[in-house]
């Protein structure tokens, strides 16, 4: 009367036997806080009886008795000005840091696995501060600014195959400042990075630019150039050549270096062992 050829068959959930598996990618977010009190004991001492008392000592020839510790802060190239003074402070630390956390295709239900093997885990962005403070006599500063020393601002972040992080130092005292910018890309058979320096701690400015290629030509040969200017002048302050050669026997890597600088050229040869260690899967040329 209605029109049907037949009635159709009920539906029973129970003859349908289906596992549909969902993988979700997880974040973690962790910081950490930091009192570091750094202090030399004895930096004030002149003269060398203290010195040949202690290296006559079985301890052995370490001499942590250094007056130029001490001021290596202020002495020192921009590696040393950026670190905290040794003498007597106290450093605060606050580091951020984001992971991610992913499941590993195939192994989800493997069994004789640690749970640490069915997944990856990749930091994928930070921020980090890290500010100085002096502790001597009260007398020797006449406000809390002129006890801070540099603060250290640190951030990246991190993307498959990209990354981009910033480097900041700041001196209260000079109102002056050391700032890089460095860009990352990584693909399977390239490598690419730039990176700006910008440093007014002396009277002239400098203003730096690096940027490099690094190709891996198949499993045994890579090849890798990285060139720094000067943009204040204009001219290039520096140019490398890199070869590496990596046998299928995965003991050795041979690297050739060629660099080209202002103040001189050189030729470097440099012998690789692999000892068992993992980090010999991933090698990549020193020059950045």
């Amino acid at each position: 009367d209605n029109g049907l050829l037949g009635d159709l068959p009920s539906f029973e959930s129970r003859l349908i036997n289906e596992r549909v598996v969902l993988k979700e990618t997880a974040f973690r977010h962790s910081q950490e806080f930091k009192f570091i009190h750094h202090y030399i004991t004895q930096s004030n001492e002149s003269g060398n009886e203290e010195f040949l008392e202690q290296i006559q000592k079985a301890e052995g020839w370490f001499d942590y008795r250094d007056a130029i510790l001490r001021i290596q802060d202020q002495e020192g190239n921009n590696a040393t000005r950026t670190q905290i003074p040794k003498s007597n402070s106290l450093e605060f630390q606050w580091n951020q840091s984001v992971f991610k956390k992913t499941p590993k295709s195939g192994l989800d239900f493997s069994d004789r696995r640690y749970l640490r093997d069915n997944f990856s885990y990749a930091k994928i962005g930070n921020f980090d501060i890290s500010q100085g403070l002096l502790l001597g006599q009260s007398d020797e500063y006449e406000s809390l600014e002129d006890r801070l020393t540099r603060l250290h601002v640190s951030t990246g972040l991190s993307r498959d195959n990209w990354g981009i992080s910033l480097d900041e130092f700041y001196f209260h005292q000079s109102k002056k400042h050391i700032t890089g910018l460095t860009l990352t890309s990584n693909f399977e058979l390239l490598r690419l990075m730039t990176n700006y320096n910008y440093n007014n701690l002396q009277d002239n400015a400098l203003s730096t630019l690096k940027y490099g290629v690094a190709i891996n030509y198949n499993d045994i040969l890579s090849f890798s150039t990285l060139i720094e200017e000067d943009l204040s002048v204009g001219r290039n302050l520096s140019r490398a050549y890199s070869i590496d050669y990596l046998p299928l026997n995965n003991c050795t890597i041979f690297n050739l270096t060629y660099i080209e600088s202002v103040a001189a050229d050189q030729l470097l040869f440099n012998f690789v062992f692999n000892f068992g260690g993992d980090d010999f899967k991933n090698y990549n040329s020193s020059l950045f």
